[in-house]
């Protein structure tokens, strides 16, 4: 668990950090309603916490749709 996982620039995330960040955003989900299958809209540039959202979504059972970060609302709608 204490392996680095993810490095963005400076930032360094270990195993067991990213794990706990994906429970939380997981938990988070489903406390939410976020069903199994469901897809969930996730934009924003690269990050370490953009790693861990895209863990939590998958660890909720839920699908991850990434939009890209460029994109307009007129793109997006």
């Amino acid at each position: 668990p204490s392996h680095t996982a993810l490095v963005c620039g400076d930032l360094r995330m270990d195993w067991g950090t990213l794990d706990a960040w994906a429970d939380r955003v997981a938990a988070a989900l489903q406390r939410d309603g976020v069903a199994p299958r469901q897809a969930v809209a996730l934009c924003g540039a690269n990050s370490v916490a953009y790693a861990a959202l895209f863990a939590g979504i998958l660890r909720a059972g839920a699908v991850a749709a990434p939009l890209p970060s460029g994109a307009t609302a007129a793109q997006l709608g």
